[in-house]
């Protein structure tokens, strides 16, 4: 018995979140969304009245900041 607790804490894994800066925009459906390097990108989409959104964000996870860039 003692043997098997010590083996379920050995393989327990604890799972940690870092909080990352939080997104600036609203709320929305079907934006789009991609990579290149460190930098996230992110846009588009309509918002929960169905309106068109053209904002364009990017994200750098190393300085941990949104920015806006030119609408779409």
């Amino acid at each position: 018995l003692a043997l098997t607790i010590f083996f379920a804490f050995l393989f327990v894994k604890a799972d940690f979140w870092t909080q990352k800066a939080d997104f600036p925009g609203s709320g929305r459906q079907y934006p789009f969304s991609f990579s290149i390097g460190n930098k996230g990108f992110f846009g588009g989409g309509r918002d929960s009245t169905y309106n068109n959104l053209y904002d364009f964000l990017e994200y750098d996870s190393g300085t941990n900041i949104w920015t806006q860039k030119a609408n779409y």
